[in-house]
């Protein structure tokens, strides 16, 4: 079974994280497993002609894979497998190409599109909230999360939001370049900016970061608890 979960970034990413919470719930001895470019400890060719342990099925969130050309490529090549899998694959990207698009939905896939929204956000704010966590401030940085989160500021958004910063700078700091890196030239440079300052690996800090949020939703976390814990736990 194939769902795919596109459109504005936050409200996708919202719905798909739903629906896979309904998914538990109907099938509450799926393994559940998430997999993105950056961190996946089983391929998606694997999950998608393996059996679950004792014949259980999965529930496998695939995140933003189809930027990875290992992963959308073998996807690409397999979507009827992947619509007629009795696995439940729920892929979330924040762009489609409407080649993808249109690939997806004659594959049989459910598609769920959630239409671009007026721009609400003071982005300054936003990013001023990741450039201090970038600047290891413990202090700043939570009290800055506060603030937005107070203004009103959705949790789970901050969470992703560092999790994107975070995926950005390993992009460029593997890449030459930005179109190598995927990414605007304007966001490259600023990257490359940050990495200069920061004194981490941004992989190891981005795995660090990932397994704090799963962590937490695992343990049942609000959304609140667990951007909080990803500041005072990476910091």
């Amino acid at each position: 079974m194939l769902y795919v979960f596109y459109g504005d970034r936050y409200a996708a990413r919202e719905l798909s994280r739903q629906y896979v919470a309904v998914c538990k719930k109907k099938r509450p001895h799926a393994e559940y497993l998430s997999i993105s470019p950056l961190s996946a400890s089983r391929s998606l060719e694997e999950l998608l002609f393996g059996q679950g342990l004792f014949e259980k099925k999965y529930i496998v969130f695939c995140d933003e894979v189809l930027g990875d050309k290992t992963c959308s490529g073998h996807l690409q090549q397999n979507l009827e497998q992947y619509h007629q899998s009795p696995h439940m694959f729920i892929i979330f990207e924040p762009s489609l190409k409407p080649t993808e698009e249109k690939k997806l939905s004659r594959a049989g896939a459910t598609m769920q599109k959630s239409e671009e929204r007026q721009k609400q956000h003071d982005h300054r704010r936003l990013f001023s909230f990741t450039d201090t966590f970038l600047k290891r401030d413990v202090g700043k940085t939570f009290a800055a999360l506060h603030q937005l989160l107070r203004d009103g500021e959705p949790a789970d958004s901050l969470t992703q939001i560092l999790l994107w910063q975070l995926r950005t700078l390993c992009a460029t700091d593997r890449s030459d370049n930005a179109e190598d890196a995927g990414l605007k030239p304007f966001v490259y440079q600023k990257a490359k900016r940050s990495l200069t300052a920061l004194k981490e690996d941004p992989y190891d800090l981005f795995l660090h970061a990932e397994q704090v949020v799963r962590s937490g939703r695992l343990a049942g976390l609000s959304d609140e608890e667990i951007i909080e814990y990803v500041v005072l736990e990476t910091g």
